[in-house]
């Protein structure tokens, strides 16, 4: 069965945390940090100014914004020409200022727009391509609709599976109905489990200690630091099967012009500008700000929130969360 995870990945992201146990203690701006000290709060960072000795006073400080002075201290991957700027967010034929602006080493900015630097194919990334192309063999291929023929489902445009050499659209199927092609009817509480469909069955509310050692929360809850009490953290599976059958996501971005590859949750990038509501379809689902000291709202706002403008980097927890997320589903 195919499936989109940028929602699911930018879920993850906002409940990072969540890994922790127990709960944290929760420091503000210029508050001393580091050696197990606490959390610094919301969209403060434990910084280490790489230029002073190891063994200086560490403090939690702000994220710097798009524009602010940045240098050897700060995260360098953002900061050009001293400046903090947004990069890596324009794919094939997006507009573009710098070449930093642009998501892969074959692409380069001519003329203000993304183009295949001399002799570079697409590398089997689909950012090298056009919105309505993916890349095979390193060559770019048109996106194939319902009906057409294609030979694997990564070819077929949204949530349309390949079967019989045809671009096919899964049909919603029963309770105890094989879910490895088709799809489990979501309008009937139905999920996707081991192959079979079954009922989902929301679980009874209950207390529990938010310190102990084992999880006392049922699947996709999480227990409050605040009234210790199991509070549902994540989408249920009906929820995210629900999400499954939907091309809402891949609609928009093709309506606007907007390809799937690169960092489609950066600020600047077309999804992330053209597709935000489709992007951050489970953003109703939220931490208290007690069990995580804010992290989770900071990463819904810079995420999800259009007014929101931050340009130093946090890629290290992108890379982990993603790499974590991808292996694991």
């Amino acid at each position: 069965m195919k499936r989109n995870l940028i929602p699911l990945l930018i879920l993850i992201l906002f409940f990072y945390s969540v890994v922790n146990s127990g709960c944290p203690t929760c420091l503000e701006e210029n508050d001393i940090c580091g050696s197990n000290k606490g959390t610094c709060s919301y969209d403060t960072t434990c910084f280490k100014n790489s230029s002073l000795p190891s063994n200086q006073i560490r403090k939690c400080t702000k994220y710097l914004r798009e524009g602010d002075e940045c240098g050897s201290g700060n995260l360098e991957d953002l900061c050009i020409e001293s400046k903090c700027l947004y990069n890596s967010f324009a794919t094939l034929g997006e507009d573009c200022e710098l070449d930093t602006d642009c998501v892969t080493d074959q692409l380069t900015c001519v003329n203000k727009e993304c183009r295949l630097k001399p002799s570079e194919n697409c590398n089997g990334r689909n950012a090298n391509c056009n919105y309505d192309e993916y890349c095979l063999d390193n060559s770019c291929k048109k996106i194939k609709f319902e009906g057409e023929q294609c030979s694997s489902s990564s070819q077929c445009f949204g949530k349309l599976s390949c079967k019989n050499n045809a671009c096919f659209k899964p049909k919603l199927v029963g309770l105890g109905a094989d879910c490895s092609i088709n799809n489990c009817d979501f309008n009937k509480e139905l999920y996707c489990s081991n192959g079979i469909c079954i009922e989902y069955v929301e679980p009874v509310a209950k207390s529990c200690n938010p310190n102990a050692t084992v999880d006392q929360c049922p699947s996709f809850e999480a227990c409050s630091c605040s009234d210790e009490e199991c509070y549902r953290l994540f989408p249920n599976p009906v929820e995210l099967e629900k999400y499954f059958n939907s091309d809402d996501l891949e609609k928009c971005a093709f309506d606007n012009k907007c390809s799937f590859g690169g960092s489609n949750f950066r600020t600047k990038s077309c999804l992330s500008k053209h597709c935000k509501k489709q992007m951050c379809a489970f953003s109703g689902f939220s931490l208290k700000e007690k069990d995580d000291c804010g992290k989770d709202a900071f990463l819904r706002d810079l995420i999800c929130n259009s007014s929101f403008k931050l340009a130093q980097s946090i890629t290290s927890i992108f890379i982990v969360l993603i790499f974590v997320f991808v292996i694991s589903f």
